[in-house]
């Protein structure tokens, strides 16, 4: 069962989810559509990249990380649950 401490999901690899979840609502289903495009992915991709497991041999590449960082207007490191 997954660990929540202040409505965070320290099980997470990447903090995806808790960007998504800090977006207003319509951005929320907006960016939903959006990013799989802006990243060249599908959608079943991206959800993969969103609850993807701190043990998850599943890896965003640093590209896509790079305009992960850029879309939500942070740094790569903050999209890593370190």
């Amino acid at each position: 069962m997954p660990t929540n401490i202040n409505n965070k999901n320290y099980d997470y690899k990447y903090t995806i989810d808790e960007k998504l979840k800090n977006l207003p609502k319509d951005k929320y289903k907006q960016a939903l559509k959006e990013i799989p495009k802006y990243l060249d992915i599908s959608e079943r991709q991206f959800q993969n990249y969103r609850y993807a497991k701190k043990d998850s041999k599943t890896n965003i590449t640093a590209d896509k990380l790079h305009k992960l960082s850029k879309y939500f207007n942070c740094t790569m490191e903050d999209l890593l649950n370190l």
